[in-house]
């Protein structure tokens, strides 16, 4: 067997692999999402980007090769793929949320900031560059080294609140810590705070959902919902969930919470890894009385995530 002929029984014995795979990412997909443990795996490894370039891939072996039936399948569940693609691009129309009777709303910053592998330096130059009122941060310093002291002297107005797990809440104005809790799972954990900032008092957790492609990650976000359920106020989520937006874990929040980059996002979805993201697993969740009027996710070169930047306000009572 010549080599050239060798190639094109590879190169379509692949492609046919690829439509295989899209075909059942995609029935995954539309069907029991990560809501069977089994299918988890596979529904975390396809996002809609991979999906469609992998349909791509197909698409023009196929054409190279004249083989018709596996162009149109390929071309056909690109079609699909490409339109979940254009999902996770976002255009909020930024008028449509009434702003609050504050002089100006709140600015957050939510980063995985991946325990400063780059530097602390930069950390901290880069979240300094939005003049964040209010900073969640996910693997994040110790409670003492270079990493907090970096902190302390680039956000000198604002208060540190520190629970476990490398969980840091920032704050310019006043704060109270009033707990931090394993949800369940080793690696996971979330750490709730009382802030109050320009007038407006709201309670806001910041949490961490370990990778595992195998976690079972509807346990864990039912138990941030339950601690969740206990306030009466104002409430942020923020945190790394290592979950997308449409995970089925995210179903029973939906009565009660918003995600913030649905309702208010501009730009490309995916927060991780840069410098190619892929997967929404960065969120912002808020309760009724909190509006968001903007949200993106910016770009950087000192974590593998992206930082969910967003500003919100309070509700008058």
């Amino acid at each position: 067997m010549k080599f050239g002929d060798a190639a094109r029984r590879v190169s379509f014995v692949v492609a046919r692999a690829a439509v295989g795979v899209v075909a059942l990412g995609l029935a995954v997909r539309f069907t029991v999402r990560d809501g069977v443990r089994a299918a988890a795996p596979l529904y975390y490894a396809t996002p809609p980007l991979l999906l469609a370039l992998g349909a791509a891939t197909a698409l023009t072996v196929a054409l190279l090769q004249r083989r018709r039936r596996l162009a149109m399948a390929a071309a056909a569940m690109g079609a699909v793929a490409s339109v979940l693609v254009l999902g996770d691009v976002r255009h909020a129309d930024a008028t449509a949320h009434a702003a609050g009777p504050a002089p100006r709303p709140l600015r957050g910053l939510l980063w995985n900031v991946e325990h400063g592998i780059d530097g602390w330096d930069r950390v901290v130059a880069e979240a300094r560059e939005t003049d964040p009122d209010v900073v969640w941060i996910v693997e994040g310093p110790g409670r003492s080294g270079p990493g907090m002291r970096a902190l302390r002297t680039a956000f000198p107005e604002h208060v540190i609140v520190s629970g476990g797990g490398h969980l840091h809440v920032l704050v310019r104005g006043a704060a109270e810590l009033l707990g931090t809790r394993s949800l369940g799972v080793r690696g996971s954990r979330a750490t709730l705070v009382r802030a109050e900032v320009l007038g407006r008092t709201f309670e806001t957790f910041v949490c961490d959902v370990p990778s595992r492609p195998l976690l079972d990650r509807r346990p864990i976000v039912s138990a941030l919902d339950a601690w969740a359920a206990e306030r009466t106020g104002p409430v942020v989520i923020a945190g790394d969930f290592n979950t997308p937006t449409d995970s089925a874990a995210f179903d029973p929040w939906r009565a009660r919470f918003g995600h913030a980059f649905e309702t208010s996002g501009t730009g490309w979805a995916p927060t991780w890894p840069m410098p190619f993201p892929v997967l929404e697993i960065d969120h912002v969740w808020v309760s009724a009385e909190v509006n968001v009027t903007r949200c993106r996710h910016g770009l950087t070169t000192a974590s593998d995530h992206r930082p969910v930047l967003f500003e919100f306000d309070i509700a008058s009572e």
